[in-house]
């Protein structure tokens, strides 16, 4: 649960869309922030932690009101990107999609399925919040680790 002191926003990286699996949703909301930050910006979907409510509750709660889609819950293993800014926790969890058509929530402007390859430029011509183009760059590593090992494993068992 969301400790007394402080706040938490959780967001995800939806893998597995029925569409292309080898892309991931993006929003952009139809308002900036309350403290006039990012206009226009795309982020991952999710959101504030409320008062007693778990982070794991949180981000599929989130992924359904802004996304319209269903997700496998996750667990706490799945926080691939975490930052403590201060009296305030920023998190990202790697989940799988469960069921739903993409369908934008009344906060959402627009919602959009990217590949890793739109991705990229995006977050070089700060086109992505920065904390989750920071998610984002970490989550496309360890994708790439991932392969090369699988690579080297397909490439060792057929010596």
């Amino acid at each position: 649960m969301l400790k007394k002191n402080g706040s938490m926003s959780v967001f995800a990286v939806v893998e597995g869309m029925p569409s292309d699996d080898k892309k991931i949703p993006l929003i952009r909301e139809k308002t900036k922030d309350l403290y006039g930050f990012w206009p226009r910006l795309w982020k991952l979907p999710g959101g504030k932690v409320e008062p007693n409510e778990y982070p794991e509750l949180t981000v599929i709660r989130e992924i359904s009101e802004e996304i319209g889609i269903n997700i496998f819950p996750p667990e706490n293993k799945d926080v691939f990107f975490s930052i403590n800014l201060g009296d305030h926790t920023f998190q990202v969890y790697r989940v799988d999609y469960y069921g739903g058509e993409l369908q934008a929530g009344e906060e959402i402007e627009e919602i959009r399925l990217f590949s890793f390859k739109e991705i990229e430029p995006m977050m070089i011509g700060s086109k992505i919040l920065s904390n989750h183009a920071a998610a984002i760059k970490k989550y496309l590593q360890a994708i790439n680790d991932n392969d090369e090992r699988r690579v080297k494993i397909c490439t060792e068992r057929r010596n």
